[in-house]
C-alpha cells in the first residue's frame, strides 16, 4: 500500500524553483450575480498566474470556499474576462461551476493552467490545444525531476493557499470540484491535501487506461502503473469524494471506488463516498451538476 510519500515523490520537485508566494491585485469588478477580484498571483521564479476570486453578492462572516481548477477561470465562470461578458454556447450552462456555486454562497477560486503560463514567449491563440504539448515538453527539458502533473498539482495548491489565507473565506470548510482536465488536478491535489474538505471530480478517468495519462502534460514516461488511483484515494479517507462518471469514467471506475468502502465504513464515514454514473458523454447534465453542489453543500455548510 503506497503513502503521501510514495506518491510526491513520484510527483517529483523541480531543483532551484525558490521564489515569493505572493499575489498582487490588478482588477475588481461586478455583475448582477458576482462581485470579482483578479490578481496576478506568482507560481515560479519567472512566471505568474491570473488567479480570479469570485464572490458573491451577500457575504456572511465567513463563507465557505472552492477552488476550481481548469484551462482558465472564463469556462467555470461562464464569463470571457477580457470582453466582459457571459460565454454563450449550446451546453456551457452545464459545466459553469464556479458560477453556480458563487449563487449558492461560496467564495471560489479559479486560474490558468501552466500551458498558458509556463511559455511566455508563446504568443499562439490561448484555446491552442498544441500549446500543452510545448509546455509540457519545456517544462520536463528543464526540471527532468518533476512531471506536469505535479506542477498542475503545485499550481492548483497555489490557489489554495491564496484562499484559505483571506479572511472572507472560512478556511475549516474548503472544497475543491473540477471536470475532465479539472478532474484530474482535483482528485490529485485534493488527495493529498488535507484542507480540502469535500471534492468532486467529473469524468477525468479513474483508471490509468481510461484517458490520457501518458501525455507528456500529465505523467508522460513516469506513470507509475504499478500504483492505481484507489490506493491514492484510500490517502484522503475519510474526507469526502463525488466521482462524477459519464464517458471517460464508467462503472469499472465505480468498482474502484467500491474497493475503498471498507475504509470509509471503518471509520464511520460510509455516506463520505459517492458514485454517480449519467452514462451520457463527457460533459455533465445539469442534473448532475445540481447533485455536485449538494454533495458540496452537505458537507461544506453543515
Amino acid at each position: 500500500m503506497s503513502d503521501i510519500a510514495t506518491w510526491l515523490e513520484l510527483l517529483g520537485k523541480p531543483l532551484n524553483y525558490d521564489f515569493e508566494k505572493v499575489a498582487s491585485l490588478t482588477e475588481t469588478f461586478s455583475t448582477a450575480d458576482f462581485d470579482a477580484e483578479l490578481y496576478r498571483q506568482n507560481n515560479g521564479p519567472s512566471t505568474t498566474q491570473r488567479l480570479l476570486l469570485v464572490l458573491p453578492k451577500t457575504l456572511k462572516a465567513k463563507n465557505p470556499g472552492v477552488v476550481i481548477p481548469f484551462y482558465s477561470p472564463d469556462s467555470m465562470l461562464g464569463f470571457d474576462l477580457e470582453t466582459r461578458k457571459d460565454i454563450v454556447r449550446e451546453g456551457a450552462q452545464t459545466i459553469q461551476f464556479a458560477r453556480q456555486l458563487v449563487r449558492l454562497g461560496y467564495i471560489v477560486a479559479l486560474s490558468e493552467t501552466y500551458h498558458l503560463t509556463w511559455l511566455p514567449e508563446d504568443k499562439s491563440d490561448r484555446n491552442d490545444f498544441s500549446r500543452w504539448k510545448r509546455a509540457g515538453t519545456s517544462l520536463l527539458q528543464q526540471h527532468p525531476t518533476w512531471t506536469g502533473i505535479g506542477k498542475l498539482i503545485a499550481d492548483t495548491n497555489l490557489m489554495t493557499d491564496f484562499l484559505c489565507q483571506d479572511p472572507r473565506v472560512d478556511s475549516a470548510n474548503i472544497g475543491m470540484i473540477g471536470h475532465s482536465l479539472g478532474g484530474k488536478i482535483t482528485f490529485y491535489a485534493s488527495c493529498l491535501d488535507p484542507r480540502i474538505k469535500a471534492f468532486v471530480a467529473s469524468d477525468f478517468g479513474f483508471i490509468w487506461e481510461q484517458t490520457n495519462w501518458k501525455d507528456c502534460w500529465y505523467w508522460g514516461e513516469k506513470l507509475p502503473a504499478h500504483l492505481s488511483h484507489t490506493e491514492l484515494l484510500s490517502l484522503a479517507v475519510p474526507r469526502a469524494f463525488m466521482l462524477i462518471a459519464g464517458e471517460a469514467d464508467d462503472e469499472r471506475s465505480g468498482a474502484c471506488l467500491d474497493q475503498v468502502r471498507p475504509l470509509y465504513a471503518a471509520h464511520n464515514a460510509s455516506n463520505n463516498l459517492r458514485f454517480l454514473n449519467h452514462a451520457s458523454g463527457h460533459r455533465p447534465p445539469q442534473e448532475a451538476s445540481m447533485a455536485a453542489y449538494d454533495f458540496l453543500d452537505e458537507f461544506l455548510k453543515h
